[in-house]
């Protein structure tokens, strides 16, 4: 009936420790606009439908008079309201492009965690469709938060150019460095001790 004690020892190290944030979000176009077809020119083809992509400098459009509407960029046609064939295009109509050269993730950061965030800081957008990683960074921070009973979250965006292979609506995963601290000394968790129970004060035997 003896009670037998352990004790288990390790190795400090020097390393460098990463605080990070991930969040899931949807691929979302980093430019969204509306474009709008020549005023009283009459549309003679339209050559692209909701939903379509479409290569900057692609024909979009034709009039009857031979001119055409390209693509300003990359994009996606969203939506688009346009005149029938050969009827004359009002201040009504409209493409609706979103940009699928670079684009744009929208995580929600808690309120306690969206002082360390910062614009510009790098992020990592990892897309399980492409099982590819993107570098990207933080371009926005909603001054605006969405309150609920567990405490608020703002919308954080970050940017990141595409390669071609991802589609908008594709889920990802994005991880912001929000700190990272070079040559620390670092011990294994098992190492750490509190005096409390609040785990407030911690510490480690050095032998």
């Amino acid at each position: 009936g003896e009670n037998v004690s352990s004790v288990v020892t390790d190795q400090a190290a020097i390393d460098t420790i990463t605080k990070t944030l991930s969040a899931e979000g949807e691929i979302k176009p980093a430019t969204e606009e509306n474009i709008t077809p020549h005023t009283g020119w009459k549309v003679k083809e339209v050559l692209v439908q909701a939903g379509q992509a479409a290569a900057e400098g692609d024909v979009l459009l034709t009039y009857t008079n031979g001119k055409n509407l390209t693509a300003p960029y990359d994009c996606v046609v969203e939506k688009m309201k346009l005149p029938e064939t050969k009827e004359a295009v009002t201040n009504d109509h409209y493409l609706r492009l979103g940009s699928t050269d670079t684009l744009l993730m929208e995580l929600s950061v808690k309120e306690n965690e969206l002082p360390l965030v910062k614009i510009g800081q790098k992020a990592k957008i990892k897309v399980s469709a492409t099982d590819k990683s993107y570098d990207g960074r933080v371009t926005f921070i909603s001054d605006l938060g969405s309150y609920k009973d567990s405490g608020s979250s703002f919308a954080v965006s970050v940017t990141f150019p595409n390669d071609g292979s991802l589609k908008l609506g594709m889920s990802g995963h994005a991880k912001i460095v929000l700190a990272k601290a070079k040559d620390v000394v670092v011990v294994p968790l098992d190492a750490v001790q509190y005096k409390d129970d609040n785990n407030e004060e911690a510490f480690v035997t050095v032998i």
